[in-house]
C-alpha cells in the first residue's frame, strides 16, 4: 500500500484482482485475456470504468501496441472500498519492432489486430457480461475521436528519426499499421 494523500490509500499498481492471472512475470501474456480483464471490471467497477477501458483497449489497437499485456492493466480502490481503473501507463506503438499481426493478449477470441471488429467486441462483451450498446458505442466514439485528433495534428507529425531517408522503413511501417490495425478500427468506427 502507499499513501498519495493523508486520506486516501491506494493499492499498488497490480495488487488488484487482476493480477490472480498473473502468478508469474512470464504468466502475463499467457494466463487471461482481455475478457478476462473485462469481466474482474464488469464485478468490481462502474460503467464509467468499463467505457474507460474500452477506450484505452481500441486506442492500443489503434496505435498498433502489441504489447498491451496484464501487467498493464490494475486497480485501485481511492477510497478504500470500491475499485476504479488505475491511470494508464505504457502506451506505445510497437509496430516499428514487433512484426506480427498479434496483440499480447487475446481480445476475445483473437489474438490478432486484424481480427478486432465489431463481432470481436461483441463477443466480449456478451462473454464478460456487459452491455454490448456500451462496449460498441464506446469503440466507435473512440476511433472517431482518435481519427479527429490525428487528422487535426496531421501538420504536427513528423516521422521518427530512426527511419531511413529513402522512405523503405516508411513505407514498410505503413503497409504493417495500415494492414494491422486500420481495416478492424474502421469496421468499428463505421456503424
Amino acid at each position: 500500500m502507499w499513501r498519495d494523500e493523508p486520506h486516501r490509500v491506494c493499492q499498488k499498481p497490480n495488487a488488484s484482482r487482476i493480477k490472480r492471472f498473473a502468478g508469474y512475470p512470464k504468466d502475463k501474456y499467457e494466463k487471461a485475456s482481455q475478457r478476462n480483464i473485462a469481466q474482474v471490471l464488469a464485478a468490481e467497477c462502474g460503467e464509467d470504468d468499463i467505457a474507460e477501458f474500452i477506450r484505452r483497449l481500441v486506442f492500443n489497437v489503434l496505435i498498433g501496441n502489441a504489447d498491451m499485456h496484464l501487467k498493464n492493466w490494475s486497480l485501485i480502490y481511492p477510497d478504500r472500498r470500491q475499485a476504479a481503473l488505475a491511470p494508464c501507463y505504457d502506451f506505445v506503438s510497437t509496430i516499428t519492432y514487433i512484426e506480427d499481426d498479434k496483440a499480447a493478449l487475446t481480445f476475445s477470441h483473437t489474438k490478432k489486430f486484424s481480427g478486432f471488429s465489431k463481432d470481436e467486441l461483441s463477443h466480449l462483451a456478451a462473454n464478460a457480461g456487459l452491455s454490448e450498446k456500451l462496449v460498441l458505442g464506446t469503440a466507435r466514439e473512440t476511433v472517431a475521436r482518435f481519427h479527429e485528433h490525428w487528422q487535426a495534428e496531421k501538420g504536427n507529425r513528423s516521422d521518427p528519426a530512426c527511419l531511413r531517408s529513402d522512405g523503405s522503413d516508411r513505407a514498410r511501417l505503413k503497409r504493417r499499421s495500415q494492414s494491422n490495425t486500420r481495416p478492424a478500427c474502421e469496421a468499428i468506427g463505421s456503424s
